[in-house]
């Protein structure tokens, strides 16, 4: 086999296995299940159809009510797609979905933004993120300012100059043992009779 066609196989092979570790778009939102046929409504149904239709049937597959497994999986579905077709914005998505099926990626990171981005307010993010990078930035300069003292008290200047201070306190005499002791009333033996 000559190297172009190698080449080639390589990329197909490439293709086939990212197209079977790419999700489908729609299954991102009722998974292999259509949503509308899921709730019994058709894709031109309004917001009052669609909640009439999963109270519906959320009170025949209700597992308080149902205690059958596949009635508790079955309930779980239904409460999905009523979630995804009761907002707007997320039907909106879905019907786009539905529509062009080619545009996975495009589907999959509407799916995901609408569900998980911009939840939070981002003056929040923005004074939490600098409360802690403030933080490390203490620590950052506490720990360097250690290491430098623990540098210069390795310094032979330091070590004379702590020893010169360390001979200017005792008097000059540089063992403690030989010096002019003066002994207080605390230091002498007691004598007991």
């Amino acid at each position: 086999m000559e190297p172009l066609a190698s080449n080639r196989v390589t990329l197909l092979t490439l293709i086939f296995l990212l197209f079977l570790f790419i999700q489908p778009s729609l299954s991102i939102y009722c998974d292999e299940d259509d949503c509308y046929n899921l709730l019994g409504v058709t894709q031109s149904a309004n917001a009052s159809e669609i909640k009439k239709a999963y109270y519906m049937l959320s009170l025949k597959r209700h597992p308080d009510e149902n205690p059958d497994p596949e009635s508790k999986k079955f309930f779980v579905k239904i409460a999905n797609a009523y979630e995804i077709l009761k907002d707007e914005a997320t039907r909106e998505q879905y019907d786009y979905a539905i529509a062009h099926p080619e545009e996975v990626f495009y589907n999959t990171a509407q799916y995901y933004h609408a569900y998980y981005g911009h939840k939070t307010d981002t003056r929040a993010v923005l004074v939490g993120l600098f409360l802690i990078l403030s933080g490390f930035q203490y620590l950052n300069q506490w720990t360097r300012y250690n290491q430098a003292i623990e540098m210069v008290k390795k310094t032979p200047a330091y070590k004379n100059k702590l020893k010169a201070k360390e001979f200017e306190r005792t008097g000059g005499v540089t063992n403690k043992n030989k010096g002019n002791k003066q002994m207080n009333k605390y230091d002498l033996p007691y004598i007991f009779l």
